[in-house]
């Protein structure tokens, strides 16, 4: 049975399909599909091939630096708690720094125009580097595929096979900052690495303010998301009608849970517009960029979430997903 199992559930995932669909649009074996390493590696070298002189692998002394933002764990329970999560926020990172091995100055030798990344590391503005260009590239063939995908219904194969094709992207995206700063690849270099880290620490923190600053706190914050309790709407502050396919949605709740509901996520778009907002005089102010790609958004609700006081370690009663 080990086996038939085993065809049951990739028929049930498509897994062989996923890894397939990522091996064809890196141009790879599919053993090396499911490796980020290698996949980018392939990816990278298709890429440049007949622009750049490329480094061999595994030439380098590695040398670690500081990771994401992990916020100090609660102990306890709360109520209403809203899920803020920053879409692709390190990819996003290396496109508003212009961040790649080649575009990195010297601040005191380089007389033109600079970002400048928290830890000091300077990458210079024009021309776009290939970090840059890879990222944009990526960020626009999934865009496409998103958008073929929502021409379909959902239940169409072709919906499945565009979303398959958008989500091997997204996973080739996302693996390209990984494997920055893995000193067995071709491309890795510390202080590029470190620099767009330390922009992602800045912009979750940045967001932890201003959540603050709008009366909510935040109670946990990982890497690219930050969890703020909403806590218990009175009942003045309910709105009065709810969307019928709200309530349509959530049958088993009574009418004021379901108000509650509705008003909470509300409040989470609320914050996110004017997080969103704010991002650009953030940009200007501790990056020099005059334009940028974060963007946040409301996730995810919970109606319970519980804490232990360990890192990473949580569990919530989840009601909501965007």
């Amino acid at each position: 049975r080990d086996v038939e199992l085993c065809v049951e559930l990739d028929r049930e995932q498509g897994i062989v399909a996923f890894w397939n669909q990522v091996r064809q649009f890196v141009g790879c074996k599919l053993e090396d599909a499911t490796t980020p390493g290698d996949a980018v590696d392939m990816y990278v070298l298709h890429k440049l091939h007949s622009e750049f002189a490329l480094p061999s692998k595994g030439r380098q002394e590695g040398e670690e630096y500081e990771g994401g933002a992990v916020f100090d764990p609660i102990t306890g329970v709360r109520e209403n708690v809203i899920v803020l999560d920053l879409k692709s926020l390190y990819p996003m990172c290396m496109v508003t720094i212009n961040a790649s091995p080649e575009t990195k100055v010297d601040a005191d030798t380089y007389d033109g125009d600079m970002y400048q990344a928290p830890n000091g590391t300077r990458f210079r503005k024009e021309p776009d580097g290939v970090i840059r260009e890879m990222v944009k590239e990526l960020l626009a063939e999934r865009e496409q595929k998103k958008s073929l995908r929502d021409d379909h219904d959902p239940k169409e194969q072709a919906y499945e096979q565009y979303d398959r094709q958008q989500q091997a992207v997204k996973v080739i995206m996302n693996s390209l900052y990984g494997v920055l700063g893995w000193d067995r690849f071709r491309l890795y270099d510390r202080e590029m690495g470190a620099a767009v880290t330390a922009t992602g620490r800045e912009v979750i923190e940045y967001t932890e303010e201003i959540v603050n600053d709008h009366g909510h706190e935040v109670i946990y914050g990982d890497t690219d998301s930050v969890m703020l309790e909403i806590g218990n709407i009175s009942s003045p502050d309910l709105p009065g009608e709810v969307p019928s396919d709200i309530r349509e949605t959530y049958p088993e709740m009574s009418r004021e849970e379901v108000q509650t509901l509705y008003a909470t996520v509300n409040r989470g778009f609320e914050l996110e517009e004017m997080i969103n907002e704010s991002y650009g005089r953030f940009a200007e102010e501790e990056l020099n960029a005059s334009e940028h790609r974060f963007e946040i958004e409301c996730e995810k609700l919970y109606r319970r979430f519980f804490q232990a006081g360990r890192k990473k370690r949580y569990a919530g009663l989840k009601i909501w997903l965007q």
